[in-house]
C-alpha cells in the first residue's frame, strides 16, 4: 500500500463513500422518524408528559378499595423490575395514592345531615411531591403520633382560593358512607403551595387534578392513616417516565412484549390494575415507517451505490494492474493462488477498517446536518436529530465494507490466474470477453426489466390515472426497484457492443489514410476491459 499512495488513498476515499452512503440511509430514517415519534408521544394528551412515559393505575371506585400493604408488591415491582422487563433506564418513578371522598365541616359542627358541609376533599401522598412545589404559605406538614390529633395536610393555592381556607384552620373530615362515630380525621391546613413548574415532567396529571386534595407525608398515609381508617386506597397511580433515548427500530419487540409482561404482572400483584398510558401502538408505527422510509431512499441510492462500488472496483483494478507482473513472476516461481489472493484479503480488511471509522463518522454527521436542513443546501433549522449509530446502520456499513472488498479481490483473483506466459499472451490481447458476457448477465437482466416494464403496464401502474391501484410504492416495489435495474442491464448491454461498434468504426477508418487513429481504434477494440469500467460509471 506504501508503495502506491495515491491508490490507497482513493481506495480508501471510494471505501469511506461506500459506507456513508450505506449508513446514511438507515441513520436518517431511523433519526427522522425518531424525532416523530416523541413527538407523537408528547402530544397523545393534553398534560405533554415526556414520550416514553407510563402509567398503572388502580380505581377502588370500581374494583373495591384495598389495604395500603396491597398495593407495596406491585410499587416494588414497578421500581426495582420494570425498567429491565422493557430495556429502558428507569429516569424517575412516582406512586400517588388516594383515600375516598371525605365531607367537610367545622370541628364544632354537630350535626352533619342535609348539605351544610364545607365541600369535598379526599386524603393523598405523593412521591417528592415537595421537591415541585413551592410554599405561597405555611410550612410542610409534620408527621403526627396518632390520628386522635389535627392530621397537618398541604392544600393547592387555587383550592384554598376557591374555598378561602387559611393556614391553621381545622376541619372535620367525615367519610361518606359513615356516621361520625367512625373512623374520621381533623385536618389543619399547614401550608398553601403551587408548582414550581407547571410544565415539569414530575406532574402526571396538570397540577389542577390536585385541587381537591389534602396533602401528607408518605409516613402520616402509611402510619398514620392506614392503621385506623382501613381499605384505605381508593386510587393508586405508578407514574414511571424512562429515557429511551437510544430506543432503535430493534428494540421494538422487546418493548412491546416488555409492556404487556409488566401489565401481566401488575395485574398478579393487585388484581384489576391496569395500564392507562403506554407508548406502545406508536412503536409499530414508528418500525413500518423506518422501514419504508429506508427502502425509499435505498431505492433512490442504489445507482450512486453501484457507481461508488464500481469506482472501488476501478481502483483495485489499477492496483492490481500495476502488479500484475510482479503476480504472474510469483505465480511462475512457485507461488500459489491462495497466498496472491491472501495479500489482496488482508490489504482489502485494512483498508476496510480505516474506511468504516471515518464512514461512520462522517455518516454520523451527516446524519445531523441533514435533520437541520429547511431547503436544499440550507442547513440553518434549529431542529436536531438524535446521533444513534444503530444495528441496523453498522449491518449496512459491514455490508458496504463486505460488498467492496469482493470488488477489490475479483481483479487479484483474475491475475492470481496466470503465470508470465499467459500474462504477456493477454497483454498483447484480449483473450476472453467479461464473465458477466459470457454468462449472458446482461441479456436477463435486460429481459427481467421488460417483463417489470410488461408487468406494470398490465397494473396500470405506469398509468397516470388517479384509481390507479399500483401508485404506491411500497405497496409494489416494482415501482422503486425498476428504474434503476432498467439503468444497470442498458448499461451492460451497452457495452456488450462497445467492441463491436470499434471493430465497425476501425473498418470505417480502414476505407481511409489515418494510420494513427486506425490504431488507436484497434486497440481500443482488442481491449475492452480497460474502458469498461470507465464507461459504465458514466
Amino acid at each position: 500500500m506504501r508503495t502506491q499512495p495515491g491508490i490507497t488513498l482513493a481506495s480508501i476515499a471510494g471505501l469511506t463513500v461506500a459506507v456513508v452512503l450505506m449508513e446514511i440511509v438507515p441513520l436518517y430514517a431511523d433519526a427522522i422518524n425518531f424525532r416523530i415519534l416523541e413527538e407523537q408521544l408528547a402530544t397523545l394528551d393534553e398534560n405533554r408528559r415526556p414520550p416514553w412515559s407510563y402509567i398503572y393505575t388502580y380505581i377502588g371506585n370500581w374494583h373495591g378499595d384495598v389495604e395500603w400493604e396491597t398495593i407495596q408488591p406491585a410499587r416494588e415491582y414497578l421500581h426495582d423490575q420494570a425498567g429491565r422487563d422493557l430495556g429502558l433506564p428507569l429516569d424517575f418513578m412516582v406512586q400517588h395514592v388516594e383515600t375516598a371522598t371525605f365531607r367537610l365541616f367545622p370541628t364544632d359542627q354537630t350535626s352533619y345531615s342535609g348539605n351544610d358541609d364545607l365541600g369535598y376533599a379526599s386524603l393523598a401522598t405523593t412521591t417528592d411531591i415537595e421537591e415541585h412545589i413551592q410554599l405561597v404559605e405555611g410550612a410542610l406538614p409534620i408527621v403526627p403520633n396518632s390520628a386522635n390529633g389535627p392530621i397537618e395536610v398541604l392544600i393547592s393555592a387555587t383550592f384554598a382560593a376557591e374555598s378561602g381556607w387559611q393556614v391553621g384552620e381545622q376541619y372535620l373530615m367525615l367519610n361518606l358512607g359513615r356516621t361520625v362515630d367512625g373512623p374520621n380525621f381533623i385536618a389543619q391546613v399547614a401550608g398553601i403551595w403551587e408548582p414550581r413548574d407547571a410544565a415539569e415532567p414530575f406532574w402526571f396529571y396538570g397540577p389542577n387534578a390536585f385541587d381537591d386534595l389534602f396533602l401528607v407525608p408518605e409516613e402520616t398515609f402509611a402510619n398514620v392513616i392506614s392503621p385506623v381508617l382501613g381499605d384505605e386506597v381508593n386510587f393508586v397511580l405508578w407514574y414511571l417516565v424512562m429515557d429511551g433515548s437510544n430506543v432503535g427500530t430493534e428494540q421494538i419487540d422487546r418493548l412491546v412484549s416488555g409492556a404487556a409482561r409488566i401489565e401481566r404482572t401488575v395485574d398478579v400483584l393487585l388484581p384489576e390494575a391496569s395500564s392507562f398510558i403506554a407508548p406502545t401502538n406508536n412503536l409499530h408505527f414508528y418500525r413500518q415507517a423506518v422501514a419504508e422510509l429506508s427502502l425509499l431512499l435505498f431505492s433512490f441510492n442504489v445507482p450512486t451505490i453501484w457507481m461508488t462500488l464500481a469506482f472501488i472496483g476501478l481502483v483495485a483494478g489499477l492496483a492490481v494492474s500495476q502488479q500484475r507482473n510482479e503476480i504472474a513472476i510469483v505465480r511462475s516461481r512457485g507461488g500459489t493462488r491462495a497466498q496472491v489472493i491472501g495479500m489482496a484479503v488482508v490489504e482489502g480488511i485494512l483498508l476496510g477498517l480505516m474506511a468504516f471509522v471515518l464512514g461512520t463518522i462522517l455518516a454520523l454527521w451527516l446524519t445531523q446536518l441533514l435533520g437541520q436542513a429547511r431547503s436544499f443546501l440550507d442547513f440553518s433549522g434549529s431542529a436536531t436529530v438524535r446521533m444513534n449509530l444503530t444495528r441496523q446502520a453498522v449491518y449496512a456499513g459491514i455490508l458496504a465494507i463486505c460488498l467492496a472488498l469482493v470488488a477489490r479481490i475479483i481483479p487479484a483473483i483474475v491475475a492470481s490466474q496466470h503465470n508470465i506466459i499467459t500474462y504477456k499472451q493477454e497483454q498483447a490481447r484480449s483473450t476472453a470477453p467479461p464473465w458477466w458476457q459470457r454468462a449472458w448477465i446482461d441479456l436477463i437482466l435486460v429481459a427481467i426489466a421488460g417483463y417489470g416494464f410488461y408487468v406494470l403496464q398490465q397494473q396500470g401502474g405506469l398509468s397516470l390515472s388517479e384509481t390507479s391501484t399500483t401508485a404506491d410504492p411500497f405497496q409494489n416495489p416494482l415501482l422503486l426497484l425498476l428504474p434503476a435495474l432498467t439503468i444497470f442491464a442498458l448499461t451492460l448491454l451497452f457495452l456488450r457492443f462497445i467492441p463491436w461498434l470499434m471493430q465497425l468504426l476501425g473498418w470505417l477508418i480502414a476505407q481511409g489514410n489515418s494510420i494513427s487513429l486506425l490504431q488507436a481504434v484497434r486497440y481500443l477494440a482488442r481491449t475492452p476491459r480497460y474502458y469498461t469500467t470507465p464507461l459504465g460509471l458514466l
